[in-house]
């Protein structure tokens, strides 16, 4: 028998799973930070409306998604 040889298949790029997982960590990481920093500020203030955890969560949101806008255009 002759041996044909097999097909190779593409290999899947370790790198870019390992960075897109790094971005979603950061992410998450960032949107946290400013949670918590929003909620503290809240304490501090003792006020009845967490106005300021609000507000910190939508900013670390747009923090985020720019910084990921970012790295992606970059690449």
């Amino acid at each position: 028998m002759i041996d044909k040889p097999k097909p190779e298949l593409p290999k899947k790029n370790l790198h870019e799973y390992v960075k897109f997982g790094g971005i979603a960590i950061q992410m998450i990481s960032i949107i946290g930070i400013g949670t918590f920093g929003g909620h503290l500020l809240d304490q501090f203030l003792a006020l009845n409306f967490p106005i300021f955890t609000l507000i910190m969560i939508f900013t670390s949101v747009g923090i985020s998604l720019y910084w990921v806008m970012r790295l992606l255009i970059k690449k």
